[in-house]
């Protein structure tokens, strides 16, 4: 056991889909010519399946890419490894689901209804005709976490003998207020997942990998986590600095900032806010922090449109879901910050001009924008060398010049004309990039 081979899927059209699950639904009601909804090793990628009732359907092995079920019932449905990244599962009731080593990147679930769901390890094989078993496995993208497989391989002891098994993966998926009581979650995968004021009581995340997980305001009651890894993970305590600790109120630091940056220096003080948790801030929309000197500070979910950051020091800082639309983000440093899920659309992340002619590029070298809106963004001579862009928004961002040397780019949209405008050497994924 261990060799591999891709899954053969058919592709199914809108109009059979509906026509299946019509009969399903008939069969729901005890109509007569109702059938269960057969979706095993389909591709189902990009449908409209929402607000159908598919409680019990088979999607074993089935894509379902991008695919819309916003409030459908699905309980009871068996989605034993399948391929759900992106699909959108907004107010869907999955109560006691099979989704036993499917793949969930980047899905959005908020307010799903999960209860007792199986998200535990699985794997699809076959016997052959010598009567060992063949893995089968659906086409990989590059992953988004470096390093690392789309859907990470466990090796599990049963009888003496290994096998290879998938894990359940939500890496970066939205499960906001999602009700998660009572499901297993062996070994899932929930790097940077968002379960803000998520249920998950009596849930068991044994093994679970919950790195850089957002869990503010989620119930924990009875959660078993038994060999979790919780690196990073943002709860309600403060991550880093607390704003208490500060040396002075938040509010007065910033006013002294602005001064300083609105009088050249002369009145007021620099503000250093290193590592410190500013969530609770809520906003700093349109505030000016020219020069700010923040690395690694948690803007998590932060309101910053039209904020003015040119020339600010925020290396390896937190921006994930936060709003940064119009912001000034002009010689910036921000390289190794995570703008996953980020709003960046109308950004200028473009050189900042100095003295005698000079200017200075901002440096998004080593980010991480996955997911992130950049549509409108100027990125004139950013650095963007070894950064994640995977599935993020490019439409109409202006780029001339800038360097995307070894990024990944995998399922990022652009047109044609900003492709062109940069440099791309030794990015990987750039085949997948949308253009018109």
């Amino acid at each position: 056991m261990g060799e591999q081979r891709k899954i053969a899927y058919r592709r199914l059209s809108q109009s059979h889909v509906d026509e299946i699950t019509r009969r399903h639904e008939m069969l729901q009601a005890s109509e007569m010519g109702g059938a269960r909804a057969d979706f095993s090793f389909a591709d189902l990628s990009g449908l409209d399946l929402s607000g159908r009732d598919l409680s019990g359907a088979d999607f074993v092995g089935a894509v379902l890419v991008g695919t819309r079920l916003t409030d459908a019932i699905l309980d009871n449905a068996v989605f034993f490894c399948a391929d759900l990244r992106r699909a959108n599962l907004a107010q869907c009731s999955l109560r006691r689901v099979d989704l036993r080593g499917a793949c969930l990147r980047g899905a959005y679930l908020a307010q799903a209804n999960l209860d007792q769901a199986d998200l535990r390890e699985g794997v699809i094989a076959e016997r052959e005709r010598g009567g060992g078993l063949k893995i089968l496995h659906h086409d990989q993208e590059a992953s988004q976490w470096p390093a690392a497989l789309y859907r990470e391989r466990l090796l599990l002891s049963k009888g003496g003998r290994k096998s290879s098994a998938s894990v359940c993966d939500l890496t970066d998926a939205i499960l906001r207020q999602a009700h998660l009581t009572r499901t297993h979650m062996h070994h899932a995968k929930l790097c940077g997942v968002d379960l803000r004021e998520a249920d998950l009581t009596g849930a068991d995340l044994t093994g679970a990998q919950l790195q850089g997980a957002v869990c503010s305001g989620a119930k924990f009651d009875l959660v078993t986590t038994q060999g979790a890894s919780q690196e990073g993970m943002l709860t309600d305590e403060a991550a880093g600095r607390a704003l208490d600790e500060l040396h002075e109120p938040i509010a007065r630091l910033l006013d002294w900032h602005r001064q300083w940056v609105e009088t050249g220096g002369k009145k007021g003080e620099a503000a250093s806010l290193a590592g410190t948790d500013l969530r609770s801030l809520g906003s700093l929309a349109g505030q000016n922090l020219a020069a700010l000197v923040a690395p690694g500070a948690v803007f998590y979910g932060l309101n910053l449109q039209g904020a003015q950051l040119q020339g600010a020091q925020l290396a390896g800082a937190d921006f994930r879901s936060a709003n940064l639309k119009q912001v000034d983000l002009r010689g910036a440093d921000v390289s190794g910050a995570n703008f996953t899920h980020a709003d960046l659309r109308g950004a200028d992340l473009g050189p900042l001009q100095l003295s005698k002619g000079r200017r200075k590029p901002v440096n998004l070298g080593a980010a991480r924008l996955c997911y992130a809106k950049l549509d409108s963004a100027i990125l004139h001579q950013a650095i963007l060398t070894e950064a994640d862009l995977s599935f993020a928004s490019l439409m109409d961002a202006k780029m001339k010049e800038a360097d995307f040397s070894g990024s990944q780019m995998c399922g990022a949209q652009m047109v044609h004309s900003a492709f062109l405008n940069a440099s791309w050497d030794g990015a990987t994924g750039v085949r997948f990039v949308a253009c018109r």
